[in-house]
């Protein structure tokens, strides 16, 4: 069942019509995803007798960071609209099909235009090359639009200092050249988030052509702002689904698609839908043809060629749509190894090109080239598991374009888009089943995204190979090539690496110099600390409450249980001391207050650390979070990063996440190596600080680009870390030798009942401990 995204009209204002959009994946019955759709379609050509491709990244200019969409404008020339590195305004290239050159598709803005602060607007083509722009003129002000990454304050003061707005509808020729413009005055049922509802849009003899999310056809003049309704659709409430879409088909005329959704209401009451078709149809004169071209499900679509008037993708595949109606496939992405791209469009000899998205911010521009049945003849397969769809990840795409040798199958145990019941209930399940699966021998070759906690129960029952083999034979990934920390909390008691983590974090705690100048403290030291804070430590024990300091604290805790001999110490006197120290916290970290008062409080707030009135701050191993801290909250001040309380010494904790490991019942170990360092490689390649990656030369990478960059806290500047700074972090990280602790979800209920029994004084400390004992005892004899 896929849940219901809820899109603002503000989104869908930016929606072009070169390639309609595209969700939702499909799974064969064996797990391996990737062709869900072909029953669906009636295709003339078998996958086994062609559609073999592969895919080469396209050179782009060196300030492109995403491509946005794609438009042909010419029988030899394609338009590319894209964002650049600053996250500024769309800006758009004109190239030819070669991609050998590049050029910037100049046109001016009205002169009005430079009355106002913010100006955006997306370029619509006509058949002739020509286009339209609807421009958004908004004036804020002076106040700046928000820099990428901003926090809410940031946005939130952006948008309350809008002073006035204006939409003005621009007509240019195909060189640019801007013909006439006028204001556009939409009504009020055409608004929705603040923005016109389009859904799609085209162009047409200099006027913009809509369909609006109210499922109305409509021109709009670029002569005079007039709106005339040109047809009126059917619609239900979900019109994310039920607005008509306009496209072109291959000669440059008007279709629509329709769509037809089966809905229902899960036992939770959460509304879903089981499944989404389009029908698409001749929209000649705004007359619907009778009977549609050819019905499919969801799927993206653009312009045919020679005899197919259009190119659908799905799931399985690129087909062409025949003047019949039947389809015809063209790519078959799971054979060919390729990730279906969007927005694909044809660029003659059977050649294609498409935007290739990796499920993060950056995306790449790829052609299609075709590609003999020879080349894969002799590939040995392996399989990757993973809770989210593998085969929807670039990297798999990647590796199975480039390797000479290994193909990736694809299993998906989790869905988030596709489950019944719960979420925890079924991601629960799904971690069941790979947990069975690894014990009977059944499971992938490859797992890539397990969580530590698993991980640990699993690798003692012997479920993993041993990856430290590989890496002492593989210079390029040998152990000092990773993060110190992160082998120490991998390395094993018989001294085997069983998975490696893409990524960690570092948690640490800090404090300013001039009140602690020590990296570690024990967990007595933390409390002399806290007993011995000056009186204007007022707030000390504000902001984190009882559970959830216990909780932070815990991650740290060393010694609380002993696995291979299935004991725990929860009963232990330094135990007892943390719960007492934990109920000095508040009940609830927010505050119940005025609406009035919680702007005012949180502004307060977060002065605090730099007027001493609180003296721990969380955070501080990333090169924003220590400038945050230090020149944000802390004045300037300097501060020292203190890690948790241990009696090791140990500092910050390494978390590991999104580990990799191989199963010991791999086949084919050396393939399944190579897959998890190209997988290691390549996120290493795009680490952007989201979680730190595990390759040293990625990490240092990532910490040293922060040099000299500015960033902003609530829409205040802060001053940039230098690379002394970044010295003392990086050192600090490789530094922390302690691991997180990775308590299941049932020993972690445990400990929060019975430690509540004790904040809400039903219990004392004493006692609670004793129960989180006995019970935290029985259950980890259980799962030995």
């Amino acid at each position: 069942m896929k849940r219901i995204t809820a899109i603002t009209a503000a989104a869908l204002l930016f929606a072009g019509t070169a390639c309609s959009s595209k969700s939702g994946s499909s799974s064969l019955p064996d797990g391996t995803s990737g062709a869900g759709s072909q029953a669906q379609v009636t295709a003339t050509s078998d996958a086994s007798q062609g559609g073999f491709y592969r895919y080469e990244s396209i050179d782009l200019p060196s300030d492109v960071y995403r491509v946005s969409q794609i438009f042909p404008i010419s029988d030899s020339e394609i338009a590319i609209t894209y964002l650049q590195k600053d996250m500024g305004d769309e800006i758009m290239y004109r190239t030819d099909k070669q991609f050998s050159t590049f050029a910037f598709m100049e046109h001016d803005y009205p002169e009005v235009a430079a009355s106002y602060d913010w100006v955006y607007g997306d370029e619509v083509f006509a058949p002739d090359a020509s286009f339209v722009v609807l421009l958004n003129l908004e004036d804020h002000n002076g106040v700046p639009f928000p820099e990428y990454g901003s926090d809410a304050d940031a946005w939130e003061n952006f948008r309350q200092n809008l002073v006035s707005k204006e939409y003005l509808l621009c007509s240019y020729d195909k060189d640019g050249v801007l013909l006439n413009s006028t204001p556009v005055e939409f009504p009020d049922e055409l608004i929705d988030y603040d923005y016109p509802a389009i859904n799609s849009w085209t162009a047409e003899n200099g006027d913009l052509i809509a369909a609006f999310t109210d499922g109305t056809v409509r021109r709009i003049s670029s002569m005079d702002g007039s709106i005339t309704t040109l047809h009126t659709f059917e619609t239900d409430d979900d019109y994310y689904y039920s607005a008509p879409m306009l496209l072109r088909d291959r000669d440059g005329k008007l279709m629509v698609r329709i769509t037809d959704v089966t809905s229902g209401t899960d036992s939770n009451g959460y509304e879903y839908i089981d499944s989404v078709t389009c029908s698409y149809y001749d929209f000649t004169d705004c007359k619907l043809s009778d009977e549609p071209l050819c019905t499919v499900p969801e799927s993206a679509v653009s312009a045919g060629y020679d005899k197919y008037r259009l190119i659908i993708t799905l799931d399985d595949g690129l087909y062409g749509v025949c003047d019949d109606g039947t389809q015809e496939l063209l790519i078959d992405w799971f054979t060919s190894g390729i990730t279906a791209p969007r927005c694909v469009l044809p660029l003659g000899n059977d050649e294609f090109v498409g935007i290739l998205d990796s499920g993060g911010e950056t995306n790449e521009l790829v052609k299609l080239v075709p590609r003999d049945p020879s080349e894969i003849s002799d590939v040995e397969y392996i399989t990757v598991g993973a809770f989210f769809d593998p085969s929807t990840s670039q990297i798999v795409s990647s590796f199975n374009n480039y390797s000479e040798h290994y193909r990736v199958n694809c299993v998906t145990y989790f869905d988030s888009n596709d489950f019944e019941g719960e979420y925890s209930d079924a991601l629960d399940a799904a971690k069941d089943q790979l947990t069975m699966d690894l014990i009977t021998g059944n499971a992938p070759d490859v797992f890539l995204d397990m969580d530590y906690r698993q991980y640990l129960n699993l690798m003692q029952k012997g479920a993993f190979a041993d990856l430290g083999t590989f890496m002492d034979s593989d210079p390029d990934h040998s152990r000092d090539k990773f993060v110190p920390g992160v082998i120490n909390a991998m390395t094993a008691p018989d001294g085997g690496i069983y998975a490696i983590p893409t990524q960690f974090s570092c948690a640490s705690l800090a404090v300013k110099t001039k009140f602690w100048d020590k990296p570690t403290w024990t967990l007595d030291e933390m409390i002399g600390f806290y007993d011995n804070a000056p009186s204007t430590a007022i707030h000390m024990y504000d902001t984190i409450s009882k559970s959830h300091m216990l909780n932070n604290m815990l991650y740290a805790m060393e010694d609380l249980i002993d696995y291979p001999n299935g004991k725990c110490y929860f009963d232990s006197p330094e135990f007892i001391e943390l719960l007492k120290f934990c109920d000095r916290f508040v009940e609830d970290e927010y505050p119940d207050l005025d609406k009035d008062k919680i702007d005012e409080y949180y502004t307060d707030m977060r002065t605090w650390f730099g007027r001493d009135l609180q003296l721990v701050a969380t955070g501080g191993t990333s090169p924003f979070g220590y400038c945050e801290i230090k020149y944000f909250m802390g004045n300037g001040e300097d501060i020292q990063l203190v890690g948790y309380p241990s009696n090791s010494g140990n500092g910050g904790r390494i978390a590991p996440f999104f580990l990799l490991s191989i199963s010991s019942t791999c086949q084919n170990k050396d393939a399944a190596w190579e897959f998890i360092t190209y997988y290691l490689d390549s996120v290493g390649k795009n680490a952007n600080g989201a979680g730190f990656c595990s390759l040293k030369d990625s990490f240092e990478n990532y910490m040293y680009s922060e040099v000299g960059v500015e960033h902003t806290a609530s829409g205040n500047p802060i001053q940039p870390i230098t690379e002394e700074e970044v010295d003392m972090l990086v050192d600090y990280v490789y530094s922390c030798t302690g691991v997180e602790n990775a308590f299941d979800k049932d020993l972690w209920a445990i400990i929060e009942e019975e430690s509540e029994e004790y904040f809400a004084g039903r219990a004392t400390a004493e006692d609670a401990a004793a129960m989180i004992q006995n019970r935290a005892e029985i259950l980890v004899a259980e799962k030995m």
